[in-house]
């Protein structure tokens, strides 16, 4: 072991990101039928992604599935994969809609279509500043 080595700090800028909101669905429907009634109740086209989202907690690698428009203004992501889940503190959430910052759409209307949707049980407006999971960083480079 080294004596009298100097250790160097360094401070990493990494400033707040920018808050978005996003919808926190409940659903017993899979994943592929919700895509279905979401593209028939709000008038999109959400189709399958091949690069489904990865997480690895514990040497543990589930992924999460996630259906996008072409333009890729609206995601749709699984919270749930087996027992594991994207974001942890949200264990009753069973889907993720992310609505990127250029969609021009008002959030709070979008939650009220999807409401009306039957086989919807809740769907919940929740921000980014307030979920306080690292995994939000995901869902945020789905809205830029």
């Amino acid at each position: 072991m080294k004596e009298n080595g100097k250790i160097t700090k360094i401070t990493m800028s990494q400033g707040p990101g920018k808050n978005f909101s996003f919808l926190g669905i409940v659903t017993t429907e899979p994943d592929y039928k919700l895509s279905h009634l979401l593209n028939k109740g709000l008038g999109v086209s959400l189709s399958h992604s091949t690069d489904e989202i990865v997480n690895e907690p514990d040497n543990v690698n589930p992924s999460f599935s996630k259906f996008v428009t072409r333009d890729r203004k609206y995601a749709l992501i699984s919270n749930k994969s087996g027992q594991s889940l994207l974001l942890r503190k949200m264990s009753k959430i069973d889907f993720l809609f992310i609505e990127s910052a250029d969609s021009n759409t008002n959030i709070s209307l979008t939650a009220e279509l999807i409401r009306k949707i039957n086989g919807i049980t809740a769907v919940f407006i929740l921000n980014s500043t307030d979920v306080r999971d690292k995994n939000t960083e995901i869902l945020r480079h789905l809205t830029e």
